[in-house]
């Protein structure tokens, strides 16, 4: 039973398919959609890159993401998200977008990375900024099967935080916009 949530806020898909469309998500401490201008710029970064990709947001949350990246062109997304409720609400806005190339994945992102039997090509690490885990589950990203040699991987940190990627990332783009840091970086071929 997919259970119904009263009067959530929403995130509106940007570009793609399903330009315009609003889905809700579920209000939780730490839950912080990528705003509409940060997307876009990332979108814009990734633009050759996303069409016919595998992708995997390892901290789905409202989906914002996972979802835009679906709607301009990937092959398979994979939502991944710890708590129930906003996994059961990701569920739900799969289905409502019959997006049959969505999966979505209750469980934690750790567990999720020792799982992996296929890699991405796109990844996005979007923690909850208070748990301060971009830097760890950075370096289990690295140490799983999750990348190869032309992966990219998208980290957003608060502005206030000091990261280090993974030695074998180099650094392709990056932004501060407001309290952020959008970070894009490439796998060295010994990834």
């Amino acid at each position: 039973m997919t259970r119904q949530f009263k009067n959530p806020p929403e995130v509106r898909i940007i570009g793609g398919q399903w330009r315009g469309r609003k889905l809700p998500f579920k209000v939780a401490d730490g839950l912080r959609p990528t705003g509409d201008r940060t997307r876009e710029m990332l979108f814009n970064w990734l633009q050759w890159d996303v069409r016919g990709s595998r992708c995997l947001d390892l901290f789905a949350g409202s989906g914002a993401l996972g979802f835009e990246a679906a709607s301009r062109g990937a092959d398979f997304v994979a939502l991944i998200d710890a708590d129930r409720e906003t996994a059961a609400l990701l569920e739900q806005n799969r289905q409502t977008l019959d997006a049959k190339h969505i999966d979505v994945c209750h469980t934690r992102a750790e567990d999720y990375l020792h799982s992996i039997d296929q890699p991405f090509d796109i990844v996005f690490v979007d923690p909850p900024f208070a748990e301060q885990v971009a830097a760890s589950i950075c370096d289990a990203l690295r140490q799983s099967d999750a990348l190869h040699a032309r992966s990219l991987i998208y980290v957003e940190t608060p502005k206030s935080l000091e990261f280090e990627a993974p030695k074998n990332w180099r650094i392709h783009k990056h932004r501060t916009i407001a309290q952020i840091n959008a970070h894009l970086y490439t796998c060295d071929a010994d990834v």
